[in-house]
């Protein structure tokens, strides 16, 4: 376990090291002047001492403190949700049109490239709706809610794996950054999600604790915490399969218990996410279809691994989902056999994509506006863009130097799991298709905690220790 632990941290300085220099190289800031370079690198210094700073004091009162900074997370949001008015396209236009539809009692008649969108997302969407309307500000407030209990659970997860000073950092971390603050004037499934994955590694990691009693109700809530991610994005399926492993190989402080525990993790994973997808009507078929078509979308060498109408098609020609998945995965295999040194390359063009390119938030909350609000100017989102790419350096910068004390510390089954998971998804994007919001819950369960943890350098002496 020492040796696969020590291995993962060195990888990940290397990873975060190259996604940074990668991100250094983004559109966005290589052609800006001078003086914004010597302007990024004093705000760097800035937040970096202001963090240690407030990192050095700690969270003494905990629960005045998540108040604090779950206030300070929404009202970031609120402010910017109230002062830019984001129109829903594309996916998030279907996410709300779906879930007007179901809370309204109608039908909504899916063409076949839309069977293949997770559910899950409209289905809360739906009984939100069911209360207080079909409308697009209700979403967008669900939006900065889900925002603020999201950097709780980051301070949560943080605390649990690295102690109450890194806990501080990561939670201001996840409030202030840019693309998360941007991105809640828009619809996307992955607020939800966040909710949804942090906390329930959250509960998982308190199982690592020597002194907890019941893993028991920590793993079937943790379980069914993942199992509705899962319904949310269906990649977060890999979270609950390796949560099981973990517990059968680092869950130390569940002792012989250790396989009942993994069969209970898993079996309460998979059967939340199959009840949610039969509620939502998403069977089991449609989800492999989904990820037959993430695959052929990601060996797409022309379009560098993201979603093309010329493979989208497939699903319209189709006569159903059996047989469009049919075609999908003969086409990936073809591509796998014919363009495998390309392909190669291509997924280190991908992580470029999704892991160092942070424009998620500024791009899609400024770019489709609603037809009664002039256009948003092009000079403040250039600003925009530069402010969430610089901050994005950073923050992986941070993350390469903890990832590097991590090496040098003892072992952290918490930090262990952490970087597990951060690890799987960047292999299964490796394969499947991106975007650069794809990374942004991921950014919140390891990255940012991570970063935290280089900030105040905090020694872990009792929590997830080995």
């Amino acid at each position: 376990m020492i040796r696969v632990y020590k291995a993962l941290c060195w990888v990940s300085v290397v990873f975060f090291g190259f996604t940074a220099f990668l991100a250094a190289q983004h559109w966005s800031i290589v052609a800006l002047p001078a003086h914004w370079l010597l302007l990024s690198i004093g705000a760097m210094l800035v937040l970096s001492l202001a963090l240690r700073w407030l990192g050095s004091r700690g969270a003494h009162r905990q629960v005045w403190f998540w108040a604090a900074l779950a206030f300070g997370a929404a009202l970031l949001r609120a402010g910017w949700v109230l002062l830019v008015p984001t129109a829903p396209v594309s996916d998030f236009h279907f996410y709300h049109s779906y879930a007007a539809a179901l809370s309204q009692g109608r039908g909504y008649d899916l063409p076949p490239s839309l069977l293949l969108y997770s559910r899950g997302y409209p289905l809360f969407l739906t009984w939100l709706y069911m209360l207080a309307g079909p409308s697009v500000s209700a979403a967008k407030w669900l939006n900065v809610l889900l925002g603020a209990i999201s950097a709780a659970l980051v301070f949560t997860l943080s605390r649990l794996v690295f102690g109450s000073k890194a806990a501080t950092v990561a939670g201001l971390l996840f409030a202030i950054w840019p693309s998360s603050v941007m991105y809640s004037s828009v619809l996307g499934s992955e607020h939800l999600h966040i909710v949804f994955l942090v906390a329930g590694l959250a509960c998982l990691s308190s199982i690592m604790r020597a002194k907890k009693r019941s893993p028991l109700g920590a793993t079937m809530a943790s379980g069914l915490l993942l199992g509705m991610g899962q319904s949310v994005r269906a990649v977060s399926g890999s979270v609950g399969v390796l949560g099981s492993l973990f517990l059968l190989g680092a869950g130390r402080a569940a002792g012989r218990r250790r396989p009942l525990l993994a069969a209970a993790l898993l079996a309460a994973t998979l059967s939340t996410a199959l009840a949610l997808g039969r509620l939502s009507g998403w069977p089991p078929a449609a989800a492999i279809a989904s990820l037959a078509n993430q695959i052929l979308q990601g060996t797409n060498i022309d379009s560098k691994g993201c979603w093309n109408e010329q493979d989208g098609s497939i699903w319209w020609s189709a006569s159903d989902l059996h047989s469009g998945m049919r075609i999908a995965l003969a086409r990936a295999a073809e591509r796998v056999a014919t363009h495998r040194l390309s392909l190669v390359a291509l997924a280190v063009e991908k992580a470029r994509y999704i892991w160092a390119d942070d424009l998620f938030g500024a791009y899609w909350s400024t770019t489709f506006l609603t037809d009664d609000a002039p256009a948003f100017p092009d000079d403040l989102r250039n600003v925009l863009y530069a402010v969430s790419q610089y901050y994005c350096i950073w923050v992986t910068l941070a993350a390469a130097l903890g990832a590097w004390r991590l090496s040098r510390a003892r072992l952290n089954t918490g930090a262990a799991l952490l970087l597990g998971v951060l690890w799987a998804i960047v292999l299964i994007h490796a394969v499947l298709e991106v975007q650069s919001r794809y990374s942004y819950p991921w950014k919140a369960v390891a990255v940012l905690p991570l970063a935290a943890y280089a900030v105040v350098s905090e020694e872990r002496r009792s929590l997830c220790g080995a």
